[in-house]
């Protein structure tokens, strides 16, 4: 008897199985029909776009600043994952955020041609398109089926896991949603991101129409970290372009551009020209080891070799400016740090705003015991970026040490000082960030700043308005100490800062 009830057990689980593989394998190609994807090998498609800078607003859980892109036009080849999307982008809004603002006008081109080893931020470009998610989950062997729910609307939810895994070694999991007319309203996945741990990633689809017989959407918005990161308003819509050869070749001398993480929008938006300097996210950041530290004072070190940390010595402890791009530059100025300074404790790290490629690192240093020093509105911001799990992620340095991040925050003006030295912080809401610091070392009469002094070729309004507070501030100063390294290496004089004003006032 017992025999048989496991004989016929087995029997109803693969049964079970076989309707739920019969019932994904339904759904899908209901959409696919529904959609004109079952003849479909490749499409090309343009209107309106805009392209953000992820890590970079304005103000902490505010909105990445976002850019027009003219000329927008992406295309796929769907029988080969082979991706292409061109445009120009343009500074079409006043300068609020980062981002490598004022931006230059100047052509961008994005080329994604997938294979099986391909990383899985290329991969996912592709999968964030209508139909790219569609060709991907059907061909899928784990893929599973559910219903969802989204504000009060029922979807059928199809999943499945990418062959690529993340540096945890978890696979990710790509979910889209089928509504009751089977389009694919929208697909979402999770990446690992430095500061917001496990980040949403999705792009929803609304507005069908029909071109040609293939149903696109005539809006896509694609969101990383509850942001926009792109935006397309779908004018024309080509299914099977008899060119498309033609619209996936490359540019002649390379790409300009690169992939969606850290920039700009997966799916086919641009990231554009490099907008902040923000690595990739996603990616582990990769920066050289710090090279030998240069005194600029008594008990005062700049740590070069890439976005670059200022030492500072007291009595009992060490202060260290910036030199939190990612991890692996975090862990290079702390480890330089100990050798100029040995025997004494970094006790803070002054983080001079929330952008990504300024705090990406400053996990390494809360590992190292150190307190961070920030801008008052930023500490709920990290607060709940660091209650977040981070699971596709191999554990860092801060999980690996069980600390919690301890914060020290800034109103308008902060003193360190004891009998070996000062170290005087302000803020300065700039329109680049509200929760600004700059550091100032009145013994050396010098400025620690991030993002505002650029240098040539050209002024630009963080310049202007730095100049204008540090006017207010009536700090005596006769140079600065950029956080990004300037070429040649050394510091900025305060005159060459007034030079360019003044020309810009002109």
């Amino acid at each position: 008897m017992l025999k048989r009830l496991m004989i016929a057990a087995v029997v109803v689980t693969w049964l079970s199985e076989a309707a739920v593989a019969e019932n994904i394998k339904t759904v899908l190609a209901a959409a696919s029909k529904a959609m004109g994807a079952d003849s479909l090998n490749s499409i090309a498609y343009s209107g309106p776009a805009a392209t953000s800078s992820l890590g970079q607003a304005g103000t902490p859980n505010g909105p990445w600043p976002m850019f027009t892109i003219s000329n927008y036009t992406c295309a796929l080849d769907l029988s080969t994952g082979s991706l292409r999307a061109t445009g120009i982008p343009k500074q079409t809004h006043p300068i609020r955020g980062g981002g490598g603002q004022p931006i230059a006008d100047g052509p961008y081109n994005q080329n994604v041609n997938l294979n099986p080893n391909a990383p899985w931020a290329q991969q996912l470009d592709y999968v964030l398109t209508p139909f790219g998610f569609l060709k991907t989950a059907a061909v899928s062997a784990d893929a599973t089926l559910r219903t969802g729910e989204i504000a009060g609307r029922s979807y059928r939810v199809v999943s499945f896991k990418s062959q690529n895994k993340a540096p945890s070694g978890l696979p990710y999991t790509i979910n889209g949603y089928i509504n009751d007319q089977n389009l694919l309203d929208r697909v979402e996945t999770r990446l690992d991101n430095p500061v917001l741990g496990d980040m949403l990633v999705e792009a929803a689809f609304s507005g069908y129409k029909d071109f040609g017989g293939v149903k696109f959407p005539a809006k896509i918005v694609q969101s990383q970290g509850g942001h926009p990161v792109f935006t397309l308003d779908a004018v024309q819509v080509t299914p099977n372009p008899p060119d498309i050869q033609q619209l996936l070749q490359p540019p002649a001398g390379g790409q300009r551009g690169g992939g969606a993480r850290g920039g700009g929008g997966p799916g086919g938006a641009p990231g554009g020209p490099s907008r902040g300097g923000a690595p990739g996210v996603g990616v582990p950041g990769g920066q050289p080891p710090a090279t030998p530290a240069r005194k600029l004072g008594d008990g005062v070190y700049l740590i070069t070799g890439g976005y670059r940390g200022v030492a500072v010595e007291f009595k009992d402890y060490v202060a260290v400016i910036e030199g939190a791009q990612n991890e692996a530059r975090a862990e290079a100025v702390i480890a330089e740090t100990k050798k100029l300074i040995p025997g004494k404790p970094i006790r803070y790290t002054v983080n001079t705003h929330h952008h990504f490629d300024h705090a990406q690192g400053l996990r390494a240093f809360v590992a190292e015991g150190a307190t961070i020093i920030t801008y008052k509105t930023n500490k709920s911001f990290y607060e709940k970026a660091y209650a977040t799990p981070r699971t596709l992620l191999a554990p860092d340095r801060m999980s690996q040490s069980g600390k919690k991040a301890k914060f020290l925050t800034v109103g308008e003006k902060k003193i360190l000082k004891d009998a070996t030295n000062k170290l005087e912080l302000y803020h300065i809401a700039s329109p680049h960030d509200d929760g600004m610091l700059i550091a100032y070392l009145p013994k050396l009469k010098l400025i620690v700043e991030s993002d505002l002094v650029n240098g040539p070729p050209r002024p630009n309004p963080f310049e202007i308005h730095l100049a204008k507070e540090l006017e207010r501030l009536k700090l005596d100063y006769v140079a600065f100490v950029p956080a990004h390294q300037p070429n040649p290496d050394q510091e900025v004089p305060k005159e060459e800062l007034m030079k360019r004003v003044a020309e810009a006032a002109k």
